[in-house]
């Protein structure tokens, strides 16, 4: 899935004050299949940009159009069909804690029909992320490179084109953090799948195709990621 963003602006209203500008007129264009880190402070406007992306949050004004459809102007079903359409991996894994590892995963498509076997596809997906013998463990008892793993196979349940993650080695040390990015980029070559990450680790975003800078919701700069580990 291709991404093109245009003048994307988003705007949150403060009760008795003026509203806060998270995204000022962001235009970026990411081809189908890079993988591409968003970097910046906290504040900057990385996760409400994933959010626009994902159709989580509708942008104040400008287009986000995924493989040719404008997300912002969607509603109502097509919005939900498109949330499915993509994978999506929290900050703070969201899982459920009274759901084992495989219902966490097959979760999200529980309330719809389907044209795979929704508990082997749960199976294969841990499997492919090293989770294979853990499919009846609840998220208490994993360990949080486990949790995220859990929360990548759940992202990949519809067979996504494009993986959004939002800090996804945030909570993690150094070590298990590399680890998540290994898969992350086996996951890239083995599904073919687009990659837009937001992360505060520069190794990890050299690691990419690309790094975008963001500041107080601008983009200010947007280089291939040999130029930002060189």
């Amino acid at each position: 899935m291709a991404v093109v963003l245009e003048g994307v602006t988003k705007e949150f209203g403060v009760a008795g004050g003026e509203p806060v500008r998270a995204l000022r007129g962001v235009s970026v264009t990411i081809a189908e299949g890079e993988v591409v880190a968003l970097v910046g402070p906290s504040g900057s406007g990385k996760s409400t940009l994933l959010h626009v992306m994902a159709g989580l949050e509708r942008p104040s004004s400008g287009s986000v159009v995924v493989n040719g459809v404008n997300v912002a102007a969607l509603k109502g079903r097509p919005l939900a069909e498109y949330r499915r359409s993509i994978g999506f991996v929290f900050q703070r894994f969201n899982l459920i804690p009274m759901l084992n590892a495989l219902d966490n995963v097959v979760a999200p498509v529980i309330p719809y029909r389907a044209t795979f076997n929704k508990p082997e596809r749960g199976a294969e997906l841990l499997a492919l992320v090293g989770l294979g013998d853990r499919l009846k463990s609840p998220p208490a008892q994993l360990s949080g490179g486990q949790q995220q793993r859990v929360a990548i196979a759940r992202a990949l349940v519809n067979h996504p084109s494009l993986l959004l993650a939002d800090e996804p080695t945030g909570a993690l040390d150094s070590a298990t953090g590399a680890d998540v990015m290994d898969l992350i980029l086996s996951l890239r070559e083995t599904m073919g799948m687009g990659v837009i990450l937001a992360t505060h680790d520069v190794g990890i975003a050299a690691r990419c195709d690309r790094v975008v800078s963001l500041r107080d919701g601008v983009i200010v700069s947007d280089v291939a990621s040999a130029a930002v580990s060189a």
